[in-house]
């Protein structure tokens, strides 16, 4: 089966009509744009205002050995500029973690495209199409610079998780889940616009004081708190329904 234009144009009809029936969706695209601004609004401060990556070379307070752009707040935390070119936390900075990923991501699709063929009795077309999937991507993989394959996996993942929520946001009706994806909405925009404007995510909140390991930043923050809302609520929806069923 094809999916034709009238097709597409319903399914978003479908969405649009749940989008403005649904009062907390409001809520919640509200709520993420709050944290995309306050996430982008704190970077500019330590970028532009304080200008942390120019200034402020010092000691770091907590490993003294070394030197770093940092501001010593207190014992617990100093505000500790951090480019970093992977996800949450300084994940998949390497870029040949970025490249196995992206690889292992085609190679998945080349698959996935072969198999949908095969099942509509298009054997010939089914190989050689993800073939060509499979080569053209890994031939794109290896004329592009090294440095920019993380930046692009990064931002990919942050549009398709950002777009998938958005659309999940519009059939939920759960204010806790609702507050949980309008978190990790806000925050994955926040971090993608880093990455289109500096080429990697700011990050300056330094809790090393408290034996915490990672600079991190508003958004990251804002995604992993949204993931936990949206566990709770889960957890919480499951216990219901198990009281439910033994109250039967």
């Amino acid at each position: 089966m094809i999916v034709g234009f009238d097709d597409i144009r319903r399914t978003f009809g479908e969405w649009a009509a749940a989008a403005r029936a649904n009062r907390l969706f409001r809520f919640g695209m509200v709520g993420a744009s709050l944290i995309t601004i306050l996430d982008q609004a704190t970077k500019y401060v330590i970028v532009h205002v304080v200008n942390l990556p120019d200034n402020h070379f010092v000691r770091c307070a907590k490993n003294p050995v070394e030197f770093c752009h940092q501001i010593q707040i207190s014992p617990i935390f100093d505000l500790t500029y951090v480019e970093n070119k992977g996800a949450s936390f300084g994940l998949l900075a390497g870029e040949l973690q970025a490249r196995v990923i992206v690889l292992a991501i085609d190679l998945a699709l080349a698959v996935w495209l072969a198999m949908w063929l095969r099942r509509r009795g298009h054997l010939g077309a089914a190989i050689g199409v993800g073939a060509l999937f499979a080569l053209g991507v890994g031939a794109s993989l290896a004329v592009i610079p090294a440095d920019i394959i993380p930046r692009l996996l990064l931002s990919l993942i942050s549009l398709v998780v950002a777009g998938w929520l958005t659309v999940w946001l519009a059939r939920l009706n759960r204010p806790l889940s609702v507050a949980g994806v309008a978190l990790i909405i806000g925050g994955a925009v926040g971090n993608l616009f880093d990455r289109v404007a500096y080429g990697h995510v700011v990050d300056f909140l330094d809790f090393s004081g408290l034996h915490f390991p990672w600079v991190f930043n508003f958004a990251d923050a804002a995604i992993n708190v949204g993931v936990a809302l949206l566990a709770l609520d889960w957890l919480r929806e499951r216990y219901v329904l198990k009281r439910g069923s033994a109250e039967r």
